[in-house]
């Protein structure tokens, strides 16, 4: 799966902050996989100014990494997105990952 750093950055953000062991540890090998790296930040322009973010939106849109996920990982991330669509927390950045999971 091609998957850019703006829906790595929302992939990020919608994974579990708790859980029981399993979940946790699942949490931490997707993360090692969709981390950013120093080298695709600098790719991005990415920049923090007065504590804010900022980065060529149009180059993190086109700088896709190829990745694979167990099913174990792609079940976790369809029941985070299940649970953030059952409390009707969805936002625009959700869609694109939703879709891209789903």
């Amino acid at each position: 799966m091609k998957i850019n750093v703006l829906d790595r950055i929302s992939l990020l953000n919608i994974l579990p902050q708790k859980g029981g062991m399993k979940t946790i540890i699942l949490k931490e090998d997707i993360e090692k996989k969709i981390k950013v790296k120093q080298e695709e930040l600098k790719k991005i322009d990415f920049v923090e100014v007065d504590g804010k973010s900022e980065f060529n939106i149009e180059k993190a849109e086109k700088l896709k990494i190829d990745l694979e996920f167990t099913n174990a990982e792609l079940d976790l991330i369809k029941d985070a997105l299940d649970k953030i669509d059952k409390q009707e927390e969805f936002t625009s950045a959700h869609v694109k990952i939703y879709n891209l999971f789903k």
